[in-house]
């Protein structure tokens, strides 16, 4: 009979350890990161981040490279996601077996998003040969600098 109890209490303890998964939908494979830690690329698409922390967490994205070059016709993105918790903390010491209950009646929560990136300014945009005019103009600046010193 304690052996029953002492497994009871194991399963307990190890399914509060195991939260909902984070699921990023990133079908065009750009740099993603979450809290400020970068992803590694993902085959399918999908980047599935275990349990980390009930709360508000944040992701960012950066257009990915095209032939070594940014793709820049799209402009960074950041969105917040919300991995709410089944039952208030406000409700503890009880927050545990509602918690274990909720996941028995509805099964395990995941929380999706979707990374999309909007497309950039058109008019923001400089073309390779007025960058290229203003590259070598600063160029020219950090030149006549270093002469003067």
């Amino acid at each position: 009979m304690r052996q029953i109890r002492i497994l009871l209490l194991a399963a307990i303890a190890a399914g509060a350890c195991h939260g909902p998964s984070l699921h990023l939908d990133n079908p065009d494979a750009h740099p993603v990161f979450v809290d400020g830690v970068r992803l590694p690329a993902a085959d399918d698409g999908v980047h599935t981040l275990p349990f980390r922390y009930y709360g508000t967490t944040r992701w960012d994205a950066m257009p990915k490279d095209l032939d070594g070059d940014a793709d820049w016709k799209l402009a960074p993105a950041s969105a917040a996601v919300v991995v709410a918790p089944p039952a208030s903390p406000l409700w503890f010491p009880l927050d545990l077996p509602l918690e274990i209950g909720s996941w028995l009646l509805h099964g395990q929560p995941a929380t999706r998003a979707a990374v999309a990136l909007p497309p950039s300014n058109a008019a923001e945009l400089a073309t390779t040969a007025e960058a290229d005019r203003e590259l070598a103009a600063v160029r020219q600046r950090a030149d006549e600098a270093r002469i003067q010193r």
